[in-house]
């Protein structure tokens, strides 16, 4: 690797390699696996805020929830991805339900809290005097 690489890019570097192996151990494509990766962060957010419907709106579009979300989403991956050879010896459906047991919303609502830069979205914008 270069010495000019930064930590970001090592990071992206190694969230394509990981979601290119997810998707081959998986066999499926790009679009049906960021679609799923949707469909599970909106679940989480009904999970972590499932009285709080302002909370779960603000979140649902904010960017900083999504960069968040995706890089626990990463964390779950590897942690995955450190079963492949045993998973390799598995049929499809029973890989398919080991990755969707271990990103289970529900269990990440549980086992994960959005960072203090996400919740921040969460306060009222203050307003500046000039």
């Amino acid at each position: 690797m270069d010495q000019s690489t930064t930590h970001v890019q090592k990071w992206q570097m190694q969230a394509i390699e990981t979601q290119e192996a997810v998707l081959q151990l998986l066999n499926t494509d790009l679009d049906s696996f960021t679609k799923y990766q949707y469909q599970c962060g909106i679940a989480y957010l009904q999970w972590r805020y499932p009285v709080d419907e302002k909370a779960r709106h603000i979140l649902e579009r904010s960017k900083f929830f999504w960069n968040w979300f995706k890089f626990v989403w990463l964390q779950y991956d590897i942690s995955f991805l450190s079963y492949k050879r045993s998973l390799m010896e598995c049929s499809r459906e029973t890989i398919i339900q080991a990755y969707e047991g271990l990103h289970d919303p529900q269990a990440m609502a549980v086992d994960t809290r959005p960072n203090a830069v996400v919740l921040e979205e969460l306060n009222p914008k203050k307003s500046s005097i000039c």
